[in-house]
């Protein structure tokens, strides 16, 4: 369901977008964009190797606390558009961090991702 529900806010992005979302879904948790590439009828291999144009600036060795490094990553983009933590302040708290309901949680989002068998709802509305 919650590959479903991603693929129709997605699904009338362009197609580029949608690949772009997969591929953003997919470095945070492989599962997780292999459930939305799915959904969105997208071929996760041939997506796989599109992805080498968008490299992971981090573990091309980037210093996420420069921010004049940051821009210039930003700004070089002829060739290749740069993945993954670009900037970040280490005052800051991650945005999970700041999230009330997941402080103190050690899973992630996706791992809590259940299936439930509303039915019994359902007879109560019908």
């Amino acid at each position: 369901m919650l590959f479903d529900n991603t693929a129709r806010q997605v699904g009338s992005a362009a197609r580029h977008i949608q690949e772009r979302h997969v591929a953003n879904c997919a470095k945070a948790d492989p599962a997780h964009g292999a459930g939305v590439a799915k959904a969105l009828g997208i071929d996760l291999k041939v997506r796989e190797m599109e992805m080498t144009l968008e490299p992971d600036a981090n573990a091309e060795g980037h210093d996420p606390s420069n921010l004049q490094q940051a821009k210039a990553l930003t700004t070089q983009a002829q060739d290749r558009i740069a993945c993954g933590i670009l900037y970040q302040r280490e005052d800051t708290p991650h945005f999970y961090d700041r999230l009330i309901p997941r402080q103190g949680v050690e899973t992630t989002c996706v791992e809590e991702v259940r299936r439930y068998d509303v039915s019994e709802y359902w007879k109560e509305l019908v």
